[in-house]
């Protein structure tokens, strides 16, 4: 456990309570950096806010999770993230009542479009597979290994990961 744990200087309501949420996922063996950085945004936005509550209060959650010029849609997952952890810790280990547990954001399926290729593609990676050229003194089988290698991950569908 890292004794030296080096935590921003919090000042809302919620500092004494932020500062024993990080020290308990710390001791739990979870990296902090996340965690304090997160909650420090969060905590000045209280202070900006002149929020004055000591829990995590629906409004004042559901406004600082607002998506902005500022602020990208992955950092409010993020944020989000790390306020449901707090509002857990808060209802298992400080028996908090009325806590706001916000839920995860955004859609469950992921954004990433797949790039396809087309049959003249695949065709010439292949066919480039098949002529490439190395030091056959020194690696005399490596230009089957590289076909075979591409024409199996073609076959297969599998990923080279």
């Amino acid at each position: 456990m890292n004794i030296d744990l080096k935590l921003p200087n919090y000042t809302s309501n919620l500092k004494e309570l932020i500062v024993e949420f990080i020290l308990y996922k710390q001791s739990t063996g979870r990296k902090t950096r996340l965690y304090a950085v997160t909650l420090k945004v969060f905590d000045n936005y209280c202070i900006q806010n002149h929020l004055q509550g000591k829990t995590l209060e629906k409004s004042m959650v559901n406004n600082f999770l607002l998506v902005n010029s500022n602020r990208k849609m992955s950092s409010v997952k993020t944020y989000a993230s790390v306020l449901r952890e707090f509002g857990r810790y808060l209802i298992s280990h400080k028996n908090m009542q009325n806590v706001f547990i916000p839920r995860p954001l955004g859609s469950k399926k992921s954004t990433y479009i797949p790039y396809i290729f087309t049959h003249q593609k695949l065709q010439l990676i292949l066919k480039n597979a098949a002529l490439y050229q190395c030091n056959q003194r020194l690696q005399p089988n490596m230009q089957n290994v590289i076909h075979c290698l591409y024409a199996f991950l073609y076959c297969t569908g599998i990923r080279i990961s």
